[in-house]
């Protein structure tokens, strides 16, 4: 237990000495020289310095050391050591000796008025080597905070084996509301580095740099031991509460990981390759996630790509889901494709085939089926349907191949069809007769008379609502031939 220094005085058991008089110019009384003695010690206050140990005398209480005014409270040593590790809980027992305390370092003002108190730095342990040579210095690794525990080797399950350290900001609003939404209010933990380069004729580099979070396997010192890790969590975020009954807190936005850029300043800052997650190599594990949502109701967003459950699909609405190979490579797709929510699936840069949810197939460009690919109606083709162009009846009908396989008109003139055909094409033309009726020749876009099978010449019927059918086929080196009824 400390105590305070120990004195003896002549006659004096406390001091009459109220006021510096430093130049008496007479002798000192013996009453005098007690009260100097007593209010030497008493200066200690409630403090025992003993040998090179400062400590307060009354068990418990703290022991503070402040600078008087702009001044800075500093420990310059080779190696500075807070706590004790020989000594100071240097053996843990699982379970029973329940939580450890270090050293604790606070900056308190229980009076803070926002707004006019300004920013109150606390205290800051420093270390300087303002004169570093690279590559002969050393490495340099500033001041550390370290906890250390041995456990004494018994197993136990109990929720007290907990280690930490750690870094508390406690905040009391004490009903007062701070309502700026500048980025750089509010309560947060900085782990702050501060680079520049003061050489303005030399150029400055680091070939990297992090804020590191790192857990360290250490070795057994050549014992051969095994230890079982269950789980890591590289970074961990975490919400805890602690309320009463009656206690609301309403938070309007939870991010768990935010990066934001609040580069500033007069000066030019290049960046070449930015990356919101990089994962450079990873571990040997036998299973590997790049990110994990164990959630299906979170809506994640990558760029404008909306992941929701099972659903892909463009984040902003509207916007089109593009998904394209690299180079020659193809897309597989390995289960059904539905069309929802009146979506198509356009394939192609040109809609070439769009899939709506009218259960049609648009096909703007050619389908190319292979020499040796079999199509049949049990694993492929149940039907298909062909789309009906209908016609005007005139004294002059085009009937064209790309208005559909199937053409339709109800004749009420005397006309001339000219059939307009790609070569390796066929269209079928339905000619009903109307209540005025009408007759028919035929001819290609270059005004030839198109010969038909039999070398007949069509002749249609003249009766009301009869009809006729009359396909044609274009062949390459051929023309356009024709089949009547």
């Amino acid at each position: 237990m400390p105590n305070k220094p120990k004195i003896v005085t002549r006659s004096e058991t406390t001091s009459s000495v109220v006021a510096d008089n430093l130049n008496k110019g007479s002798a000192l009384t013996a009453a005098e020289m007690d009260s100097n003695l007593i209010n030497l010690r008493a200066g200690f206050g409630n403090v025992s310095i003993t040998d090179t140990t400062i400590e307060t005398l009354t068990t418990n209480d703290n022991l503070t050391l402040t600078a008087n005014g702009t001044g800075t409270v500093e420990i310059a040593v080779d190696k500075p050591t807070v706590g004790n590790f020989d000594t100071g809980n240097a053996i843990y027992i699982w379970g029973t000796t329940g939580s450890n305390t270090g050293p604790v370092i606070r900056q308190q003002n229980l009076n803070y008025v926002p707004g006019t108190t300004g920013s109150n730095t606390g205290p800051v342990i420093r270390q300087q080597n303002l004169n570093y040579v690279p590559g002969t210095t050393g490495s340099s690794y500033g001041p550390t905070r370290v906890a250390e525990y041995k456990l004494d080797g018994t197993d136990s399950g109990s929720s007290l084996n907990r280690f930490r350290i750690n870094d508390a900001l406690s905040i009391d609003l004490n009903g007062s509301e701070l309502t700026s939404t500048s980025g750089a209010m509010g309560p947060r933990h900085q782990h702050w580095q501060d680079i520049f380069n003061t050489d303005g004729a030399n150029q400055g580099r680091i070939n990297y740099t992090s804020n590191e979070f790192a857990i360290q396997f250490e070795g057994s010192g050549n014992n051969s031991s095994t230890t079982v890790l269950n789980e890591i969590d590289m970074l961990r975020t975490a919400l805890f509460s602690n309320l009463d009954s009656g206690d609301t807190f309403d938070v309007g936005t939870i991010k768990y990981f935010r990066a934001i850029n609040l580069l500033g300043g007069t000066g030019t800052i290049t960046i070449d390759d930015e990356y919101g997650l990089y994962v450079e190599s990873g571990f040997d594990a036998t299973n590997k996630y790049g990110v994990f949502v164990n959630d299906d109701s979170y809506t994640n967003r990558i760029g404008g790509i909306r992941l929701l459950n099972d659903d892909i699909r463009a984040y902003t609405s509207g916007d089109d889901l593009t998904i394209s190979c690299n180079g020659t490579g193809h897309i597989t797709i390995g289960g059904e494709i539905t069309v929802e929510d009146d979506g198509r699936i356009q394939i192609g840069a040109t809609n070439s085939i769009v899939i709506d949810t009218s259960d049609n197939i648009d096909i703007n460009g050619a389908v190319n089926i292979s020499a040796d690919a079999i199509i049949t109606e049990s694993n492929l083709v149940k039907k298909i349907k062909k789309t009906l162009n209908t016609l005007t009846s005139s004294t002059a009908i085009t009937v064209n191949s790309d208005n559909g396989p199937i053409q339709y008109v109800e004749l009420d003139h005397n006309a001339t069809f000219t059939i307009d055909l790609d070569f390796n094409e066929e269209i079928t033309l339905v000619i009903k007769q109307g209540s005025t009726g009408g007759t028919g020749s035929f001819e290609d876009t270059g005004t030839a008379t198109i010969p038909f099978g039999g070398n007949v010449t069509p002749t249609l019927q003249a009766s009301a609502g009869t009809f006729d059918v009359v396909r044609f086929v274009s062949i390459a080196g051929v023309g356009i031939v024709g089949t009547f009824n």
